[in-house]
C-alpha cells in the first residue's frame, strides 16, 4: 500500500499558518494571496512546493507494509505549482499575505522534516497525532482563504 503527503501537508500549510516569512519565493511579502497574479502566483508555489523535497517511509501498520511518500519529487514539481496556483486563483477574497504563507509553509516544512521514521509512521498507524499546526495558523481562518 502507498500513501501519498505531499499535497496534503502543502494545502495544510497554506491554509491554516501565518506569521512573517523571509521572502523566500520574491514575491512582495505584503501582497494579499487573493491578488496575486499568475506569474506571481507560480513564484510563490515554486517556492513553498520545494520547500519539502520528496521523503519516502516504509512501515508496517496492522501488519501490511505501507510506503508513505510525501514532499514533492522533482518530476512532480510541475503539476504541484499548476494545482496550487490554480488554487490561488480561485482564493480572490484571501487577505492572507505572501509573507503569512511562505512563514506557515516554512514552520510546517521544519516540523514535518523534524520528524523520525517511527514517528511518521506512528501517526499513519493513528497510533499518535499528528503535530498541531504552528500556533499563528489562525490568520488563514480568519483571512477569508478557501482553498
Amino acid at each position: 500500500m502507498k500513501l501519498k503527503l505531499a499535497s496534503a501537508f502543502l494545502c495544510t500549510a497554506l491554509m491554516y499558518c501565518g506569521g512573517g516569512g523571509s521572502g523566500g519565493s520574491g514575491v512582495d511579502g505584503s501582497a494579499a494571496v487573493g491578488d496575486l497574479s499568475t506569474a506571481e502566483a507560480t513564484d510563490l508555489c515554486e517556492y513553498v512546493i520545494t520547500l519539502q523535497p520528496a521523503r519516502s517511509v516504509t512501515c508496517t501498520i496492522d501488519g501490511t507494509s505501507t510506503t508513505i511518500d510525501f514532499g514533492t519529487a522533482a518530476a512532480e514539481v510541475d503539476a504541484e505549482v499548476a494545482d496550487c496556483v490554480t488554487a490561488f486563483s480561485d482564493a480572490v477574497d484571501c487577505t492572507a499575505t505572501v509573507d503569512q504563507a511562505e512563514s506557515c509553509a516554512e514552520a510546517n516544512a521544519d516540523q514535518l522534516d523534524g520528524l523520525t521514521d517511527a514517528e511518521i509512521c506512528a501517526i499513519a498507524a493513528g497510533d499518535t497525532e499528528p503535530p498541531a499546526q504552528p500556533a499563528s495558523g489562525a490568520v488563514f481562518d480568519t483571512a477569508t482563504c478557501d482553498f
